[in-house]
């Protein structure tokens, strides 16, 4: 489910409130605009959308912000002066460096430059554009088995997944998984199936056909 972000900044602000922007399932299908949003602070990661694995994780702290908090957890690389070795005292960073913890995990950042690269080069937009039309036949598809469709209907709600359920859903997963159609299963709320940019028509028709198959006792 897509939320209202610019809505709840607008509220946030007349309140002086901040507004923190989860964009871990966003970023890489749908187009996210932090300044025009107006959030304060945004983070995500590179193992959903942006194709990439575990420990490459972001923060994004607006400019006006960045002097103004002193994080919570924090490790050497949010020191002005890292070498220093004055822990526990800590004087911060005046730049966005000051939200450091630890050493980088750099081979997590390197490998997942690939995914970025690629996603940058195809463009969001357009890959949101796509994705609306492979999320709508994936809800044709659940309609049509009469499944109970958790995610949204309307595009402007609808981000890049597909969740529904059914009796057994959990059992008929663990299958799918086996024999090599992938996705996964959230207890209350189902089977969650993602398609992306690379993600063909046939495919889809391929996995639900494979997904009747399972729920009838045919096929392998």
């Amino acid at each position: 489910y897509i939320q209202d972000a610019k809505k709840i900044c607008e509220k946030a602000k007349s309140v002086g409130a901040h507004v923190i922007l989860d964009c871990y399932q966003s970023v890489g299908t749908v187009p996210v605009d932090v300044h025009d949003l107006g959030v304060s602070f945004a983070c995500g990661g590179s193992v959903k959308y942006l194709c990439g694995g575990p420990g490459a994780a972001w923060l994004y702290v607006r400019k006006d912000l960045i002097e103004q908090f002193a994080p919570r957890v924090t490790g050497w690389f949010g020191n002005e002066a890292p070498f220093a070795f004055t822990m526990p005292a800590q004087s911060y960073a005046e730049t966005v460096w000051r939200y450091m913890g630890g050493t980088p995990a750099i081979a997590a950042l390197y490998q997942s430059r690939a995914g970025q690269t690629i996603i940058g080069e195809i463009g969001v937009r357009k890959i949101r554009e796509k994705s609306l039309v492979m999320t709508e036949k994936c809800i044709a598809w659940v309609d049509e088995l009469g499944f109970k469709l958790n995610s949204p209907r309307p595009e402007a709600e609808r981000g890049g997944s597909v969740v529904f359920d059914f009796v057994g859903a959990a059992d008929v997963c663990r299958e799918l998984n086996r024999r090599k159609f992938f996705c996964d299963h959230r207890p209350t709320a189902g089977i969650r199936i993602a398609p992306h940019f690379y993600t063909k028509a046939e495919e889809l028709e391929l996995f639900f056909g494979e997904l009747k198959k399972i729920r009838s006792g045919t096929g392998r």
